[in-house]
């Protein structure tokens, strides 16, 4: 390994996708928003380096966390799993989401 690559930061970038896509979706109201999953990881990392004043770096990847409903979101399961976690430098953590039940209070007997 050489010096350069010891002084240089390291960036791996982590991406909550829902709440990440709501803010898109916010911002394409007003602009039009295209975005390239296949680049983004790299991009925001360049844009945290600008902002730490952390240049040259060395890009490590992107982990993107989601999660998914199997009732309605096959189409987009499929497009995670299939499409978006075989990009280079990219990592997909999906999750089934489960049902939440509010918690059951223990019935009382009144004996009078």
């Amino acid at each position: 390994m050489t010096s350069a690559a010891l002084s240089n930061p390291r960036i791996k970038v982590f991406v909550d996708y829902w709440n990440f896509q709501l803010l898109v979706n916010q911002m394409q109201r007003k602009d039009k928003i295209t975005l390239d999953w296949k680049i983004l990881g790299e991009w925001l990392a360049t844009q945290a380096a600008a902002v730490a004043k952390a240049s040259p770096f060395n890009y490590e990847g992107v982990n993107v966390y989601t999660s998914y409903n199997p009732k309605k979101d096959a189409a987009y399961h499929d497009w995670i799993q299939r499409w978006l976690n075989r990009q280079p430098g990219v990592q997909v953590y999906c999750f089934e989401r489960k049902p939440k039940y509010p918690p059951q209070l223990p019935r009382v007997s009144h004996s009078d």
